[in-house]
């Protein structure tokens, strides 16, 4: 055989090798994206339909464990035999501030575990992957919502403020703060770029479905027994550990992409900005220099943080977090609200969750992007432009809707605030685009992680607080007081909406009114 025959044919079927090659490459990890998506929404899904579908029963039976207490000590003729209470009787002063002081500290020692943890968790994730920090947060998941059920069941023999044992089981796993990160960064490791809005909206509208569902199927098995739905719920989360064994690893992955170009293969030392709080973090060596080489990376990052106070703005910015958590705790709130002040039981109150969530869906899917479409179509807003005009827009309907909550007289009057609240919805997402505008690209992941740690501690401490107000409203006479936290809520947000609406782009040349420099 001629060698230079040989050599030609070599040079003409390389290409053709090369590409069947990378055909075949990006056909595999189409279908690893497939998989680890499908598997993805399914833990979601898994995850947070019980426990929306337990939230509503565990105030209740957090209601009947402190409304047989105080009724044993001042009128044990209306304790019934098997201890329950007619729940009209249980929306006395003395017992719901105590289910609200409950609830409310409990919130505080559900998230200090993800602030703790979310750095040395996340460096294992980047060492040792993804898949093993999946499974045990999903293990401590299901242990915390078994030790309510235990406790419950066996309350007065267990003290029941022993619910806030429960938070120790965040430390196995990291809570909430670290299965969030962990979602974004699973999402991120697998999705090409062209497809990763569409995936993270994927997640948002799982999460959104479940809200929306849960709180009516809860209801209706609350009206035979609190029970049921906690027990559903728990063999409901059983499942979540299967699937999360079936979860791949995605550590090291290669993203397939819709252009034509050879997969890239996922370089875990660099940034991406959707996948924030765990890809930024960094790795760690167990070995003596390692270790040594992990804190400097530590304290790296933390001095790398100084590039917040290089511009007022992301300071203001970042402080209207904690405003906006505030109104988690109020959400929270809003079945003791409604079941003291309107004389509703739990189960009818827990329709409004799902009022607020489909609301939230036809807003973000839509209102937001129609609205959208318009400022930059028609109008010719730059994206920075858009996003701020919209944040102030949410802020402000937010801050109104809560004070009309907070003043309602009637359940009619309540709904119009509720609606209009949640028309705000938007605004964390509409602030965080507009900071990402105001950063460099390599800081964005750093800005990402610094949101998710104040928005942690402002549920945080915001929870406590609130259900302190609402016990001091409560102490007082109950009626108009009771919207206390609602009405602090309210004006905290409107002083941070009316910063923002003097809050300069930055870029001259956006249509908006007070932007100019």
């Amino acid at each position: 055989m001629d060698p230079e025959s040989d050599i030609g044919g070599h040079d003409e079927r390389s290409p053709l090798l090369e590409s069947a090659s990378r055909q075949a490459q990006q056909a595999v990890s189409k279908r690893f994206y497939s998989w680890v998506i499908f598997v993805l929404l399914a833990l979601i899904i898994a995850i947070e339909f019980p426990i929306i579908l337990q939230d509503t029963p565990r105030t209740r039976l957090y209601e009947i464990i402190y409304c047989r207490e105080y009724y044993t000590e001042h009128d044990p003729n209306l304790v019934g035999g098997d201890g329950l209470i007619d729940e009209q009787l249980c929306k006395v002063g003395p017992v719901q501030s105590k289910v609200a002081l409950l609830k409310g500290w409990m919130t505080f020692f559900d998230y200090a575990p993800g602030v703790l943890l979310a750095v040395p968790y996340g460096m294992l994730a980047d060492k040792y992957g993804r898949k093993w920090l999946v499974i045990m947060n999903v293990v401590s998941t299901l242990f915390r919502s078994a030790w309510i059920y235990i406790v419950c069941a066996f309350s007065p023999v267990i003290p029941i403020r022993l619910v806030w044992l429960e938070a120790v089981a965040g430390l196995f796993g990291g809570g909430y703060l670290v299965a969030l990160a962990l979602v974004l960064v699973i999402v991120s490791d697998v999705t090409p770029t062209s497809q990763r809005v569409t995936t993270f909206f994927r997640v948002t509208a799982a999460m959104l479905a479940c809200s929306f569902l849960a709180p009516p199927a809860s209801a209706i098995l609350m009206q035979r027994d609190p029970w049921i739905p906690m027990s559903l719920g728990l063999g409901l989360q059983a499942l979540t550990i299967p699937i999360a064994m079936a979860l791949p690893e995605t550590l090291g992955t290669v993203k397939y992409e819709e252009e034509e170009s050879p997969p890239k293969r996922v370089r875990q030392d660099s940034v991406d900005n959707d996948a924030a709080p765990i890809d930024a973090l960094p790795s760690i060596n167990l070995t003596k220099a390692g270790l040594l080489g992990s804190f400097k990376s530590i304290a790296s990052s933390i001095t790398g943080l100084s590039f917040l106070f290089k511009d007022r703005r992301i300071l203001f910015l970042m402080l209207i977090y904690p405003a906006l958590t505030a109104t988690n705790s109020t959400d929270t709130l809003l079945l003791q609200y409604v079941s003291r002040r309107f004389s509703w039981t739990f189960a009818q109150a827990t329709y409004l969750h799902s009022l607020m969530s489909g609301i939230s869906i036809i807003l973000l899917l839509i209102l937001l992007p129609a609205l959208s479409s318009y400022l930059q179509g028609k109008r010719n807003y730059s994206a920075s432009a858009k996003d701020i005009l919209l944040a102030r827009l949410s802020l402000t309907v937010m801050a109104l809707g809560i004070f009309i909550e907070g003043l309602a007289p009637q359940v009619s009057i309540l709904l119009i605030g509720l609606v209009i609240a949640t028309l705000g919805t938007g605004a964390s997402a509409m602030l965080r685009s507009f900071m990402t505008s105001l950063v460099h690209p390599n800081e964005v992941a750093r800005l990402y992680t610094a949101i998710s740690i104040v928005q942690t501690l402002g549920v945080m401490f915001a929870s406590p607080i609130a259900a302190g107000l609402f016990s001091a409203g409560l102490a007082r006479g109950g009626g108009a007081w009771l919207g206390l936290p609602y009405l602090v809520t309210a004006g905290f947000i409107a002083v941070m909406a009316g910063g923002l609406w003097v809050v300069r782009v930055g870029d001259g040349s956006e249509k908006d009114v007070g932007d100019d420099e």
